[in-house]
């Protein structure tokens, strides 16, 4: 899977693909709180990986192509779920946004 960092106003965005410019992963948006994880435009880490266990789904970033920011300070990631993506019955998942627990901190 390919991961891209898109800057954003309002928050960088981490998204997910299944492959290069292809198909976005029908897991939603993740707002990561702060708009200085890329240096303008977006930054794409190729053949990353994604792990889920339990609810916690881990993604490991490769080698980044691009120039990557220095976040100036903390933040805090919001993860709002698509509607797109469904459970075993064909539910859709929830819009509700969720915000990571605990204090404000760097993402990478």
């Amino acid at each position: 899977m390919h991961v891209r960092i898109l800057s954003a106003s309002g928050g960088d965005r981490l998204e997910v693909y299944n492959t290069i410019f292809s198909t976005q992963v029908t897991l939603g948006t993740l707002n990561l709180g702060r708009t200085d994880y890329v240096a303008g435009g977006s930054l794409w880490f190729f053949n990353s990986t994604m792990t889920m266990s339990g609810s916690s789904v881990t993604i490991v970033l490769a080698a980044p192509l691009g120039t990557p920011g220095t976040a100036a300070g903390n933040g805090v990631m919001t993860w709002t779920p698509s509607d797109s993506a469904t459970d075993r019955a064909g539910n859709p998942a929830s819009e509700t946004p969720l915000s990571e627990p605990g204090p404000a901190d760097r993402e990478f």
